[in-house]
């Protein structure tokens, strides 16, 4: 488990994929170009990606998944890139993560 990243920057109350996510959508887009001036995305914003669901979105239920189809979570990428696309690029990762990692 990774360290817990402690930003004012990101709200408290944010809603995850389960509820509205533009609220956390609104945090990536209004940060945009900060992401782009540190040539990174931040860890706290990681973080809204996971409260997003982007992390579990491919992984079975019985692992602690959402087990979502691959449209849904297309969408779901689609989505967080039109707020940033860099932000957008780094969750695509994360299904073809634990796709790939099934496979093995």
């Amino acid at each position: 488990m990774g360290a817990t990243v402690n930003n004012p920057k990101v709200e408290p109350a944010a809603r995850t994929h389960e509820g509205d996510p533009d609220p956390l959508l609104r945090q990536i887009s209004d940060r945009a170009s900060e992401f782009e001036a540190a040539g990174q995305i931040p860890a706290d914003v990681i973080d809204l990606l996971r409260r997003l669901g982007v992390y579990r979105a491919a992984v079975a239920r019985r692992f602690g998944g959402d087990e979502r189809p691959f449209a849904d979570i297309l969408r779901l990428v689609e989505r967080i890139a039109q707020a940033d696309g860099s932000a957008g690029w780094v969750a695509s990762f994360a299904p073809q993560t634990a796709l790939y990692l099934a496979t093995l």
